[in-house]
């Protein structure tokens, strides 16, 4: 009887370890199937996505956080590409915390060297993590990863960031890159006194290549661009694109590109803009939308012809 007693009792304990560990698998899937389900609708909301994988998470997970160091290895992995993903698309501090949990695990395990994702043939956890803290905007951790793996990271561009004090705390900073692209300098910019055009693009994007193509080969469209556009990169998992930022600036002093950052005490002023599809053009009026483009098309003088109307709103005319 007894016998008996510890085999069901050990049974319910490998069922319940058997639960916990095909819950970052059903997170992970749910994060994507829901995130798809979503995009079909036209009010699609980055808000109403957060906090619908907020609800899955805290029904898998409850509000504390998984024991790490209870996870097979190939688990552990899985849990540290859902920690991934969740932070990629919610920027949630306790995501960055429950990612940064699973990679410390897995260099403990000597682990973290290795591919994390099984769909991946190159990138391993270390440049995972690199990578997540390039999107969080999060560039001191980033520049720790890189010294603590060069021979994995050394290929990766990271320029050092110069922040004056006096621009701490205040609403509506950028990054601008130095000449010579091994700098981030912190500049304050102001979108609520002045007509603004916020033109949110990317030199790695076709539709942001072909956008700019069109504006600058079009008199009018320049000339309004050049007076009143603001040209914003979001940072995003990369900065392969510092070369392309710096002969662009130099190309177009009047037109330069700034670069935006995900990270929590940076993102005050920007709440209202999407960056996460590409182009998107905001025509700002005494700080306020009054016109907007996102995405590109459908033919160029469509595009064109939505540019025009949005100068024309900045202008007072409809």
């Amino acid at each position: 009887m007894k016998r008996r007693l510890a085999l069901i009792a050990l049974l319910g304990l490998g069922g319940c370890q058997y639960a916990q560990q095909r819950k970052p698998l059903e997170m992970h899937n749910y994060s994507k199937n829901i995130r798809k389900e979503m995009q079909k609708k036209s009010d699609f909301s980055e808000q109403e996505y957060n906090a619908a994988l907020d609800r899955k998470y805290d029904s898998l997970f409850g509000k504390k956080k998984p024991v790490v160091s209870r996870y097979p290895d190939e688990t552990l992995k899985q849990l540290f590409k859902m920690y991934d993903t969740l932070s990629f698309y919610t920027l949630e501090s306790r995501y960055l915390a429950g990612l940064e949990g699973s990679f410390a695990e897995l260099t403990t395990r000597g682990l973290e060297k290795t591919r994390c994702s099984k769909g991946s043939l190159k990138n391993t956890c270390v440049e995972n993590m690199f990578s997540a803290y390039i999107t969080q905007g999060d560039l001191l951790n980033a520049k720790k990863i890189q010294q603590a793996y060069p021979e994995l990271l050394a290929g990766e561009q990271l320029p050092e960031v110069r922040e004056p004090v006096e621009y701490a705390g205040k609403s509506g900073n950028l990054y601008k890159v130095s000449a010579d692209g091994k700098y981030f300098d912190l500049v304050l910019v102001e979108i609520t006194k002045r007509p603004v055009i916020v033109s949110i693009m990317s030199t790695g994007c076709h539709f942001s290549k072909r956008s700019l193509e069109l504006i600058l080969t079009d008199p009018e469209l320049k000339r309004a661009f050049e007076e009143n556009a603001l040209i914003v990169l979001p940072l995003n998992s990369s900065l392969s694109f510092i070369p392309d930022l710096v002969r662009w600036n130099k190309e177009n002093p009047k037109l330069p590109f700034l670069i935006y950052s995900n990270r929590e005490d940076l993102r005050g002023g920007w709440e209202r803009f999407d960056f996460t599809s590409l182009p998107q053009f905001y025509f700002l009026k005494d700080g306020k939308t009054v016109y907007h483009i996102g995405g590109w098309g459908p033919t160029e003088e469509d595009f064109k012809a939505n540019l025009r109307k949005g100068i024309a709103h900045l202008e007072g005319q409809k």
